[in-house]
């Protein structure tokens, strides 16, 4: 049986759950910890839970209606999701003077991020988007189609965040990560700057550059992003040098001008010329 099934979930049932959780199932799963976050009109549950595989994290939403949902998050990814979380608000308070919109039909997200959980076969996006209301965050959950787990392949779920509540969701799992996650190594991870996050449109695609760090160091993820389609590639900060050395040598060896983006230039030539157009 894998996580998802007879979840109930503190959200399903405060106040009614004796010993927290399904004692006696075929999981033995037990809740450890719980927190509520009151965000909007939208409620929040941030539950620590302990089955035969481990513990892990459930986020779940839950919305005028009483319509939820969940993504689940094993410790190892709730760190990297503690550490996305800051960088995202951040990047809310530089938008925050900024009226939101409504997106266009296909649009990219403002700042998109990957997630591959180290210890399964889940993998979590976080992109900020936004709409007439306001900007949010959507953290989608899914697991490969592969899995081992047959009962989760295939399985997808998400939770969206508005950006007033970024910083509280992350206080709030970061307690939880500290208090819960026993099996964390010493923190020594690197405290100095960072590149600032970047993102670069060429036609209908959308590059980002976003660094973060995990246990084996700073790292560079560049993703790719078109409406229906998103891949990405990690780079770990002992191999900039070389991959700057790659690019330049291809610089080098292709000359300019095949090299320019010749449609990004004849649309250009047209716009200064469409008012003379006859």
């Amino acid at each position: 049986m894998s996580d998802y099934e007879g979840d109930t979930g503190s959200e399903d049932s405060r106040g009614g759950k004796g010993n927290g959780g399904r004692g006696g199932g075929r999981d033995n799963e037990q809740e450890l910890d719980s927190k509520t976050l009151q965000i909007g009109q939208k409620r929040f549950y941030i539950d620590v839970k302990q089955n035969w595989r481990g513990r892990y994290i459930k986020i779940a939403e839950v919305m005028l209606g009483g319509r939820k949902s969940r993504v689940l998050v094993s410790m190892p990814a709730a760190v990297e999701l503690r550490n996305q979380l800051t960088a995202f608000a951040a990047f809310a308070d530089t938008l925050k003077d900024k009226p939101a919109k409504d997106e266009e039909r296909d649009a990219p997200p403002l700042k998109t991020f990957e997630i591959k959980s180290p210890s399964d076969e889940r993998t979590y996006t976080m992109d900020m988007r936004q709409n007439k209301r306001g900007r949010y965050v959507r953290i989608g959950m899914r697991m490969a189609p592969g899995s081992m787990d047959r009962a989760a392949r295939g399985i997808r779920s998400a939770v969206a965040i508005p950006d007033n509540g970024l910083k509280e969701v992350k206080d709030a799992l970061a307690a939880m990560i500290e208090k819960w996650n026993k099996d964390l190594p010493p923190d020594t991870s690197y405290k100095g700057p960072m590149p600032e996050v970047a993102q670069m449109r060429v036609g209908p695609k959308t590059f980002y550059f976003d660094y973060g760090q995990n246990s084996r160091g700073v790292f560079m993820r560049v993703s790719e992003v078109k409406a229906r389609y998103r891949t990405a590639i990690t780079i770990p900060a002992h191999s900039w040098t070389k991959f700057r050395e790659v690019f330049e040598e291809a610089c080098k060896t292709v000359p300019e001008d095949i090299r320019a983006d010749k449609k990004a230039n004849d649309r250009d030539a047209n716009a200064v010329k469409a008012p003379n157009a006859k």
